[in-house]
């Protein structure tokens, strides 16, 4: 990981007066963007600025703070570590996704909500990672996007029909999705991404 810290007089410098957080890191951003560079993480006066921070934080003027700190990756680098990250994660999901459909089904229909719930947050986690990977991942392999988007469906009908199934309380068909349509859409990605 790359780090840079900037003082704000050299923001200032760089952005105009007027410079606020987010004009500066789009800007930042763009360059680093274009030398392969991802910004992983920013620190105003070495706080560290959560993603869902930096929306509003962004109209933070840049005379208002000492320093700016941001810490990037390559391109490859962040591929990289994202499939294998996504890759050591699947398997779980796909044992844990069985269990359940096990739990749905021999439980009079009661199962482990609690349980189901984290499992969709993990497909979130797989889904969000996967969509933020896939502009990176189709310019390193193009030949593979047709296939990225077929996995991308079926992934997406996969989690959707278990929501319904859940919500529509027909544990018999979530016990089904969750054994044989979530392991099996995740398996795509497996073969896809290895």
């Amino acid at each position: 990981m790359q780090t840079q810290t900037f003082t704000n007089e050299q923001l200032v410098k760089k952005f105009g007066d007027d410079a606020n957080l987010a004009k500066v890191i789009s800007g930042i951003e763009a360059e680093m963007w274009s030398v392969g560079e991802v910004i992983c993480e920013i620190y105003v006066d070495d706080q560290f600025v959560p993603e869902e921070q930096e929306k509003t934080m962004g109209d933070l003027d840049v005379k208002s703070f000492k320093k700016l700190t941001l810490l990037s990756r390559n391109h490859e680098e962040l591929v990289s570590s994202t499939v294998e990250a996504v890759l050591e994660f699947i398997p779980k999901i796909r044992e844990t996704s069985k269990v359940i459909a096990k739990d749905f089904r021999n439980n009079s229909g009661r199962g482990k909500p609690d349980e189901f719930v984290d499992l969709i947050e993990h497909c979130t986690w797989v889904s969000e990672s996967l969509y933020l990977l896939r502009p990176m991942y189709s310019a390193q392999k193009p030949e593979a996007d047709g296939d990225w988007g077929r996995a991308e469906m079926f992934f997406t009908n996969v989690a959707r029909e278990a929501l319904q199934a859940y919500e529509n309380s027909d544990n018999v068909l979530l016990g089904d999705i969750l054994e044989f349509d979530l392991p099996s859409s995740l398996d795509k990605w497996t073969q896809l991404l290895v």
